[in-house]
């Protein structure tokens, strides 16, 4: 197959690939512009069984992705790329940019690196490995994170300041161990002003510790 495009998700997917009828083996280079990203969300979540909810993220999309893989055995399938996505949201919470780079192996999925700019120059990222869709190996970090963003998620989340925190999340995807360091500056913590605010927390999610 040569000159694929198709308009589709209100943007256009170009390629081209390769099948072979005797192992039933294909390969395809894939490349996306402009395509929506709640538009491919919705139309996952009615036909994929866990994806109901994944309609959180909004923006357009831009990719280029290739894989391969023998037949229908998840085990032999093989993909990598990079996406991107400008001026989009995390449900009310607004993402000036965002872009990644992984690869997938079998059912495993390594994240290179995971980066959003959001507002007020604050940033978030993410890398490390989902190994068989069940088990977590994972590293998180924020630079000059504005507090405030996060009343977009919770509306009882009152605070403002700016903060950095980095931690790792390993274990099974039910019910993962969780560690992070965090610090922040000037600023107010439900109506609580302070100058500095450090603490720790690890622990798994239904029993969090916090060391002050």
């Amino acid at each position: 197959i040569q000159n694929l495009a198709v308009d589709v998700f209100g943007g256009k997917v170009t390629g081209e690939g390769e099948f072979a009828i005797a192992d039933q083996s294909y390969a395809a280079h894939l490349t996306a512009n402009g395509i929506d990203v709640a538009a491919v969300q919705s139309y996952a979540g009615t036909r994929m069984t866990g994806l109901e909810n994944l309609d959180a993220l909004a923006g357009r999309a831009k990719a280029d992705v290739t894989f391969s893989s023998t037949g229908a055995d998840a085990e032999t399938f093989q993909a990598g790329g990079s996406m991107s996505v400008a001026q989009g949201a995390y449900g009310a919470l607004p993402i000036d940019t965002l872009s990644a780079s992984f690869g997938v192996q079998g059912r495993d999925l390594t994240i290179d690196y995971l980066s959003a700019q959001l507002p007020n120059h604050s940033s978030v990222g993410l890398e490390g490995k989902i190994v068989r869709g069940e088990m977590l190996d994972l590293a998180f970090y924020g630079g000059h994170f504005d507090l405030s963003l996060l009343a977009n998620l919770d509306s009882r989340i009152d605070m403002q300041g700016f903060s950095d925190f980095k931690g790792t999340v390993h274990g099974s995807l039910a019910n993962p161990e969780v560690a992070v360091d965090f610090s922040a500056n000037h600023g107010k913590a439900f109506r609580q002003p302070f100058d500095s605010l450090v603490l720790k927390a690890s622990g798994s999610l239904d029993h969090i510790a916090i060391d002050d």
